[in-house]
């Protein structure tokens, strides 16, 4: 899971930077999240491909999957400050329009 999550901020972070460069603090959730779909993905692969018929095995999959497809498409506020990202309350790294985004 840590190398998975290494391997994709490391891999992503150009590409990132040249789309966000007026934007760091999106820059910096867009990696971050990048990192923690690479670590879902470094963890959930191997029972993705397992050959047993437990279904509670394939649920994980596809909800691991559903988080980083979910947290991809927020949006950070203006509000937010980069490094460390900081957009306030309830939860620091994650303002309520954010939360609002994950909701909706």
């Amino acid at each position: 899971a840590v190398v998975g999550g290494l391997a994709a901020s490391v891999a992503a972070s150009p590409a990132e930077f040249l789309t966000h460069t007026n934007n760091i603090a999106q820059f910096e959730f867009d990696v971050d999240q990048i990192s923690i779909a690479g670590a879902l993905f470094g963890l959930v692969f191997r029972y993705a491909v397992r050959r047993d018929n437990n279904p509670q095995l394939r649920q994980g999959v596809v909800g691991a999957f559903t988080i980083t497809r979910a947290v991809a498409t927020v949006r950070v506020s203006d509000e937010c400050l980069a490094v460390p990202l900081r957009c306030g309350p309830p939860l620091s790294y994650l303002d309520y329009a954010m939360l609002g985004q994950l909701v909706s």
